[in-house]
């Protein structure tokens, strides 16, 4: 059996539940992806080889796209403004160049 892939669904100061939030922000409306985004919070785990390979497909196309745009400055994150710390933005921010390979 192949190991799971996938990214902890932490809620915590730029952990990859914030990163959730954001792909939410995207997607408001799209219901297959706030369940599974629901149950990720739940299990505490978001993965990313699901055997449902449409949904594996979309969720990583959406969290590369939400990750971008924040990173880009065409997505307000709202990190900064929820947590008031310089260096927790930094920090989130660092997360997503990683991400994306940057």
């Amino acid at each position: 059996m192949a190991a799971a892939t996938g990214v902890p669904a932490d809620p915590r100061v730029g952990g990859p539940g914030k990163l959730l939030a954001d792909v939410l922000m995207l997607r408001p409306d799209d219901a297959e992806l706030g369940a599974t985004f629901e149950r990720a919070e739940a299990v505490g785990y978001l993965r990313l080889d699901c055997p449902d390979n449409r949904l594996a497909v979309r969720l990583t196309a959406v969290i590369k796209e939400a990750a971008e745009g924040v990173w880009a400055g065409r997505l307000r994150s709202g990190i900064g403004d929820r947590f008031n710390d310089e260096q927790t933005t930094q920090e989130y921010l660092k997360g997503l160049r990683m991400l994306l390979g940057l």
